[in-house]
């Protein structure tokens, strides 16, 4: 079953339908209806699944993870909605935030390993300004996956925040030779860099994204 065609993820819904009908309790078939949710874009859809595993296994890091990624992803798009206009967060946006943070952590309670969670505790402390728990979050993530550009290049970043260049270097020379020949040639141009030092109301995933000349690949949902 191709679930990358609209009509084999119509199948893939209704194949879960039916297993849900015989077994409503089986966390397993909600977890892959929430994954064929996200598939279809349908963010709230997801988050109610996922909520329904952990209240038939409360220790499904999964779920955790992926209720983390959804809130954070609230959390970015109510601050670019309201950054045009000048609006700074709000409520809902530091609940958003919260909420995001308190998910990876409890996956981090659950797998200590999980590299993924603490990359997306190092996000966060970078909205929140707070630099010095963002490279140790990265730390933690590099010391679990040293092979990822993008966090030795996230990394790279939370070090030149802390001013600290030759910690920041040595990172951006590690990502430097994880790139392909393209990433490499536009990362080695001082621009993107520049733009990061004076554009600091920047996310984080946005100045990753202008350091590398790409998206980056360490947001994924599990």
């Amino acid at each position: 079953m191709n679930l990358g065609t609209i009509k084999g993820r119509d199948k893939a819904k209704e194949a879960l339908k039916t297993a849900l009908r015989i077994d409503y309790d089986n966390p397993s078939f909600h977890l892959a209806m929430a994954h064929l949710f996200l598939k279809r874009g349908m963010a709230w859809n997801a988050r109610k699944r996922f909520e329904q595993v952990l209240r038939l296994d409360s220790l499904n890091v999964e779920s955790f993870y992926n209720l983390g990624l959804l809130k954070e992803q609230d959390m970015f798009e109510w601050r670019n909605s309201v950054r045009p206009v000048g609006i700074s967060f709000d409520k809902w946006a530091r609940e958003d935030l919260q909420e995001a943070r308190a998910n990876f952590q409890r996956a981090i309670a659950l797998v200590p390993d999980h590299s993924l969670a603490y990359y997306h505790q190092a996000l966060i402390q970078h909205e929140l300004g707070d630099y010095k728990s963002m490279a140790d979050y990265l730390e933690r993530a590099v010391e679990i996956e040293p092979n990822s550009k993008d966090f030795h290049l996230f990394l790279g970043l939370a070090y030149h925040r802390l001013r600290n260049e030759r910690k920041a270097e040595q990172h951006f020379t590690f990502a430097k030779d994880l790139m392909g020949a393209d990433e490499r040639a536009l990362f080695e141009s001082p621009t993107p860099l520049q733009q990061a030092e004076i554009n600091e109301e920047s996310s984080a995933e946005e100045t990753l994204n202008a350091i590398s000349g790409s998206g980056n690949n360490a947001t994924r949902f599990l």
